[in-house]
């Protein structure tokens, strides 16, 4: 497996999900939707967290021996743990009792949590990993 390839591949997908999230955080911004909300929520079900346990999947295999993943599970553990949060705080908004603003403010939260993984993981991670001989 050329692990240049694979992480080319994950950043490619980072850069996708980077131009979903600007759009959600656009139409949040402007006003929190029912619709926004369920598109983040369920754009980061869908996408996002398939993304990581494919990421994590593919490290354990080809660097798991070399690195400690651990940190990068642990950070994929807790992007699903604010967005279960997330999921609670938007029943309470439904049932009237969170306001509209701490909704935005929290959709924002999650959206910059994951602009800042991504960039963590290209800019420290990746590099990291393609600047190390595996063949060791």
């Amino acid at each position: 497996m050329d692990i240049h390839r694979i992480l080319d591949s994950l950043i490619s997908e980072h850069e996708e999900f980077k131009r979903v999230l600007r759009r959600i955080e656009e139409e949040i911004r402007e006003g929190v939707s029912q619709e926004s909300i369920d598109l983040l929520i369920e754009f980061i079900k869908r996408e996002v967290d398939e993304h990581s346990y494919k990421e994590e999947e593919i490290l354990y295999e080809l660097v798991g021996d070399k690195f400690n993943v651990d940190t990068i599970v642990f950070a994929h553990e807790n992007i699903r743990e604010k967005l279960r949060e997330f999921e609670d705080l938007v029943e309470d908004f439904r049932k009237g009792e969170v306001e509209e603003e701490i909704v935005k403010g929290e959709c924002l939260n999650l959206i910059n949590m994951l602009m800042d993984h991504f960039l963590k993981e290209e800019s420290i991670l990746f590099p990291l990993i393609r600047g190390y001989d595996l063949n060791v």
